[in-house]
């Protein structure tokens, strides 16, 4: 039968209409019965919308929404199911329409592809590896949550490849940069309207939702989650957007642009006092030593070691007694409570949760035990450690070879496009960052927040998409 063939064009555009009305009051139906569902398949079309809306597939715009979707929006929490990321439905959206729309005009899919691609799969093969290895030799059966840590190196493999593909050039840096330290300050702000409680009723809304069991000490004690929903998240998020502008401070020569990063920089700075996170305010600081001493002396030899002495070493010395004049006297306590080594500091329960879990590790300290969710805690405060327990020393190795080998293609990268300010900015700020996640990584986490990982793999992404990537086909 040729239907099609019989039916004229305004006959088409009826029938068309007809199915656009039944899936609007479909989705409609869903949206108000099922509310959550129904936002799924709301971001899912939106999505489609916003990559189809110039007539053909157009990924320009998906930096800033990947990082609008990161920094700024919460969970998408389920009673019955682990709560969704909105960046994780973008991404899959991208490539579900990257892989049809390719299909669909017969061409190969070809990639970009650079050695630090092969990273993410040796790391996933550790992990499936432990996960069969607990589970084969040492009786731990493994349950389906085991695989979503899996699922989460797929999301993060998925983000990283799609912007290393896009087509962005050097002057679009300067571009990113703005959204970036834009979006950074909108989160700062919404900490600051959390700390002096303008909105109260949003605030109790908005905490609420983003997680429940801080909304006690935000009441009690002012502490802060911005738009992450933990207060240390969103003390490191803060701390790597204070690297941003304070490395853009030091690099740019124009005034305007050094005075508005350098009150952007106070901002950040406010935020993570007011975060009470002792871990991000560690990270900051090892983050700024490293800058002032290491990376801008090597950038600008001699008259950079100068500026440092007599200039900007003073003002970060005013910086830092005018903020301890500021700070609230909440924020001492716990300063005071983790330098207390004793059974009545913070640090105790820590040690006691790191012993338990080294015992742990040595049942199978070559492989580990995989991440064995139905019987292990995943709450050890301390993700080196985490790693280590679940992946064995294998697999804490190839983990940190994976990092350092970003680090080292960065500088790569920013050594080949010496001339482009805003990517030396970029490269700097990451490598920076690089090294307080390693830090934040012992007391705390950070590779395994679906919320903070996304934005270090697009921002990655963004510089790696200016290396020299070699092109990978795959069949049609």
């Amino acid at each position: 039968m040729e239907l099609a063939g019989k039916l004229n064009d305004k006959e088409v555009n009826i029938i068309s209409s007809v199915v656009g009305i039944l899936l609007t009051f479909l989705l409609v139906y869903v949206f108000f019965n099922f509310f959550k569902f129904g936002l799924l398949i709301f971001l899912f079309l939106l999505f489609n919308f916003l990559f189809l809306m110039s007539g053909k597939l157009s990924f320009n715009n998906i930096i800033f929404f990947l990082l609008f979707c990161s920094i700024l929006c919460p969970y998408i929490q389920f009673e019955s199911i682990p709560s969704i990321r909105p960046e994780l439905i973008l991404i899959f959206t991208a490539w579900i329409l990257f892989i049809f729309g390719k299909f669909s005009k017969r061409e190969n899919i070809q990639l970009k592809w650079t050695s630090i691609h092969k990273w993410f799969f040796i790391f996933g093969g550790c992990i499936l590896f432990s996960i069969l290895w607990s589970w084969v030799v040492k009786n731990l059966t493994p349950i389906g949550r085991d695989f979503f840590e899996i699922g989460k190196l797929i999301e993060y493999f998925l983000i990283f490849t799609l912007v290393t593909n896009l087509d962005i050039k050097k002057e679009d840096f300067k571009k990113y940069y703005i959204i970036l330290i834009s979006l950074f300050l909108i989160s700062a702000i919404f900490g600051l309207i959390q700390y002096f409680d303008l909105f109260h009723n949003f605030n109790v809304a908005f905490i609420k939702y983003l997680n429940p069991a801080h909304f006690d000490d935000w009441l009690r004690n002012n502490r802060i989650v911005g738009t992450i929903g933990n207060p240390n998240d969103f003390g490191i998020l803060m701390a790597l957007s204070s690297f941003f502008v304070l490395v853009g401070i030091l690099w740019s020569k124009e005034i305007d642009t050094k005075l508005l990063l350098f009150i952007s920089f106070l901002i950040f700075v406010l935020s993570i006092i007011l975060s009470f996170s002792r871990s991000a305010l560690i990270c900051f600081l090892a983050g700024i030593f490293f800058i002032l001493f290491y990376k801008y002396p090597k950038r600008f030899k001699l008259k950079g070691k100068i500026r440092i002495l007599f200039i900007i070493l003073p003002l970060f010395i005013i910086l830092a007694l005018i903020f301890l004049s500021i700070a609230p006297p909440t924020f001492f306590l716990r300063i005071k409570a983790g330098m207390d080594l004793g059974p009545e500091g913070s640090i105790w329960p820590r040690l006691i949760k790191w012993e338990a879990a080294i015992d742990a590790w040595k049942q199978s300290p070559l492989f580990g035990l995989g991440p064995e969710k139905g019987t292990i805690t995943s709450t050890l405060d301390n993700e080196w450690l985490l790693l280590l327990k679940r992946y064995g020393i294998v697999g804490f190795l190839i983990f940190f070879v994976w990092f350092f080998k970003f680090y080292r293609g960065i500088g790569k990268i920013q050594w080949l496009n010496k001339d482009n300010l805003f990517l030396e900015i970029f490269s700097i700020s990451l490598q920076v960052s690089l090294i307080a996640i390693g830090i934040f990584m012992i007391p705390a986490g950070f590779y395994h927040s679906l919320q903070t990982m996304p934005i270090l793999m697009t921002l990655l992404g963004i510089v790696y998409s200016q290396n020299n990537l070699k092109k990978l086909t795959f069949c049609k």
